[in-house]
């Protein structure tokens, strides 16, 4: 059973509210109100999450054929993301990935202070996210631009997760997550050390294949 809940202190109110309570009578303790508008679903973080990026697009060379030949694979980079329990925090770090890559890996990672409002900086943190990158297409020269400010196609990512569900992502979609997390740490060192968040360890990410992809050519 609850106690008695005491009601805000008058400095957290509105004008607005502070003259509702001021007209009702002291014997009051309750007010009829038009119903609310429904609350936006609510949806709950997962603790390992990838955010994509830009891709570099395959290094190709024409053939007096006018086949076209790949001499490299598309490189990306993404951003690992994975909730810290113990300093409540989003650690990410920013990875260059290619065909085959596995996100589980050890890696220095970088954090937001939420009070001292600056990045910190923490060495051996797992990245365990669980997910392969299938594929990557995106990153070629759009039409209409000029050279000294190039458009480029978005990066797509198709990426294989945990429970083996084909995940796609993009850069458009995630453009404002990567611009988020876009920072550089200004304190080198973590206040709670290497061992503050209880993690290391991982797998270190695997090159692909060249040629093919669920994307195509």
């Amino acid at each position: 059973e609850f106690g008695a809940q005491k009601a805000p202190h008058p400095r957290t109110l509105s004008p607005e509210v502070k003259q509702r309570i001021a007209n009702l009578a002291a014997t009051d303790f309750y007010l009829f109100t038009d119903w609310s508008d429904a609350t936006e679903p609510v949806t709950v973080p997962q603790l390992a999450s990838v955010i994509a990026g830009s891709v570099e697009p395959e290094v190709r060379t024409r053939m007096t054929s006018g086949q076209y030949i790949p001499l490299g694979e598309p490189t990306a980079n993404m951003k690992p993301t994975i909730f810290d329990t113990n300093r409540a925090v989003d650690m990410v770090v920013d990875r260059v990935v290619n065909r085959g890559s596995v996100l589980n890996f050890t890696s220095t990672a970088e954090y937001p202070h939420p009070i001292k409002l600056v990045v910190n900086k923490v060495d051996d943190i797992n990245f365990s996210i669980n997910m392969m990158v299938l594929d990557i297409r995106g990153g070629e020269p759009l039409p209409g631009h000029f050279d000294d400010d190039p458009f480029s196609a978005p990066g797509e990512f198709a990426l294989l997760d945990a429970n083996g569900n084909l995940v796609v992502q993009n850069e458009l979609d995630d453009f404002d997550r990567f611009l988020r997390f876009d920072y550089d740490p200004d304190v080198k060192e973590d206040p709670l050390g290497a061992d503050g968040g209880g993690m290391g360890g991982g797998m270190p990410g695997m090159g692909g294949e060249e040629g093919g992809g669920l994307f195509g050519n």
